[in-house]
């Protein structure tokens, strides 16, 4: 049979018209089948005719006809006498019914010729139907493909512009760090001087106090001098006028005694008796002796007011001097003497009370130049203050603008990476939540883990755990004794077997990825279906090669984890899958691509 005949074969029995055709076929060789037993039974019973010959004696298709009766002159009897005994009956009803199969058969002919000219006009027209279906999805596809190339042009320009919000945000935590710095250096200044404003004010302060208090205690000495030096004046005033009065009484006194005396000796100087002489002479002796102990008193009153005369006044005359070389000394007892004579003490008190106030008025006038001095420096003081404050709150208006400029920058950064990741996510991944058992583990055994990349994004991915501190006890250690390799490739096998050996952990699977995919290809994902199919806990970690930008292979490594991870719990290991990327590495070697790949632990 040629493949034009089987493909009409097929194309008939997949028809429904075929399918009825070929089951009433089916059905008439049934009948057939039975009609040949009866008649090998009813040959047997008469010695003679065919399957369907029912003939006599020949047992040939020419000892009867095809509806059992025998030529005129031949030998086979008729067709419709009985062989034995209920044997034409049955024969009867056979050929009846052989004869409506007949027709059956002509019926189903024609209309099998007429289903497969049908069928061969619905081959035509199907055929047209998947030529234009055909085209269709050509052309569906070259949409798709240009989807693609846009997706993969808006992926690179998002990139672009991530790229360029990273550097943004750098460059601003960079000049908000500055200006941190600055506003804390200014603010430490503005305290340090604020502080040593505020000292130098208390003790400018505490000088005024005490200049104010000189002040007030230089006016109380003042008035007290004043009073005192009043004083003074009054008592020398009284105790000069006093001794003004004794001096002219005595003078008075002692000038009437020498008038009398002279006159007595002039009465007697010629009268005289020479008897009388000797008491003359005693009586002047007496008078003598007087007028010494006046001289005395005199001298006593001219010590005294030489005390109080200028320098310029006229000596004192000794004592015993004559009468008459007194006598202008006693002129010098007028009260106009005496007054100009006490004039220069009374100029030279004055002058000595002026000096004294002149020295508090100077004293005075120094403590309110010092205090008027002082109130322009805490003026000037509190203007400082004022600028100071201007400043600090400009620098924090100015801090707060930055946060802001941060916040903006930061949500830009954001939005660029959802937008970037949901441009590249497959079609098949949708927006599935991280798994219950990445979700619900809890910080895991041991302390808190340093976080993965601060200035990265954290990506929205199935399976994948941002934070290390998230990972299950039994993934937690592994991950971090991973993360202190570093990049040295020479030791890593032997480092490998230690973490092993420690941790009761093995490595699965490998995964392979090319440059800037992650496909995972099927010859993985079947080799991670059987691993998923042995059952335990796995942890999955992604790499990247250092070729490209690091945030680039941030986004690679989270990628290549999530899909991995994926495979595996859609081959039942669902509950028992943690992913997590460790970024661009060359831990694997100098060849770049031996470093995309994907390492699938098994954890206890």
């Amino acid at each position: 049979m040629s493949d034009s005949q089987r493909h009409a074969l097929r194309s008939f029995i997949g028809d429904p018209l075929g399918v009825t055709v070929f089951a009433l076929l089916a059905g008439l060789s049934a009948v057939f089948f039975g009609l040949a037993i009866l008649s090998s039974r009813s040959a047997s019973d008469d010695g003679g005719g065919g399957i369907l010959g029912w003939a006599g004696g020949n047992g040939g298709v020419d000892g009867g006809g095809v509806h059992g009766s025998a030529p005129s002159g031949e030998p086979g009897g008729t067709a419709t006498e009985p062989s034995a005994a209920g044997g034409s009956g049955e024969t009867a009803a056979l050929a009846a019914k052989l004869r409506a199969a007949e027709t059956e058969i002509a019926r189903l002919k024609s209309d099998a010729d007429t289903a497969a000219r049908g069928s061969a006009e619905t081959k035509g027209a199907l055929s047209g139907r998947l030529t234009r279906e055909g085209e269709t999805l050509r052309s569906e596809k070259a949409a798709l493909a240009q989807s693609l190339d846009e997706i993969a042009a808006s992926r690179d320009t998002l990139q672009g512009q991530l790229d360029v919000a990273t550097r943004e945000r750098v460059e601003v935590d960079g000049q908000l760090n500055l200006e941190k710095q600055n506003a804390a250096a200014a603010a430490a200044g503005f305290a340090a001087a604020a502080e040593k404003n505020r000292a130098e004010l208390d003790t400018l302060k505490a000088r005024l106090a005490e200049l104010e208090k000189k002040l007030s205690a230089a006016d109380r000495e003042k008035s007290a001098a004043a009073t005192e030096a009043k004083k003074a004046l009054d008592a020398a005033a009284a105790g000069w006028n006093t001794e003004k009065g004794k001096l002219v009484a005595e003078n008075a006194t002692l000038k009437k005694q020498a008038d009398d005396l002279q006159k007595q000796v002039a009465g007697f100087a010629g009268a005289m008796p020479a008897s009388a002489a000797g008491a003359l002479k005693t009586k002047v002796s007496e008078l003598e002796k007087k007028l010494a102990d006046s001289a005395a008193a005199r001298d006593d009153l001219a010590k005294k007011l030489a005390a109080a005369a200028p320098k310029d006044a006229p000596p004192t005359p000794p004592a015993g001097a004559p009468v008459k070389a007194m006598a202008p000394a006693a002129g010098a007892n007028d009260p106009a003497a005496l007054e100009k004579a006490l004039a220069p003490r009374i100029e030279a008190a004055k002058k000595r009370m002026t000096a004294q106030l002149q020295a508090a008025r100077q004293s005075a006038e120094k403590a309110a130049a010092e205090t008027a001095a002082m109130r322009t420096r805490v003026t000037a003081l509190d203007a400082e203050k004022g600028k100071l404050a201007a400043a600090n709150q400009t620098l924090q208006q100015r801090v707060a603008d930055l946060e802001g400029q941060v916040k903006t920058a930061l949500a830009k950064a954001d939005a660029a990476a959802k937008s970037m990741a949901a441009a590249t996510a497959a079609p098949g991944n949708g927006g599935a939540s991280p798994s219950p058992a990445a979700a619900g583990q809890g910080a895991g055994a041991g302390s808190a883990l340093a976080p993965l990349d601060p200035g990265m994004p954290a990506l929205d991915l199935p399976h994948l755990i941002n934070d290390p501190n998230a990972l299950s006890a039994g993934a937690k250690p592994l991950f971090a004794g991973l993360r202190q390799l570093g990049d040295d490739a020479s030791g890593r096998e032997t480092a490998y077997d230690a973490l092993a050996q420690k941790l009761g952990a093995e490595i699965g699977a490998k995964v392979n990825f090319r440059g800037g995919s992650n496909y995972v290809n099927a010859g993985a994902v079947a080799d991670l279906k059987k691993l998923a199919a042995s059952g335990g806990k796995y942890l999955v970690i992604g790499y990247a090669s250092t070729d490209g930008s690091k945030l680039t292979n941030h986004r690679l490594s989270s990628e290549r984890a999530s899909e991995v991870a994926k495979v595996l719990t859609e081959a039942g290991a669902k509950a028992s899958v943690e992913a997590i990327y460790l970024g661009e590495t060359s831990r694997f070697g100098g060849n770049q691509s031996a470093n995309r790949l994907v390492e699938v632990w098994r954890v206890k």
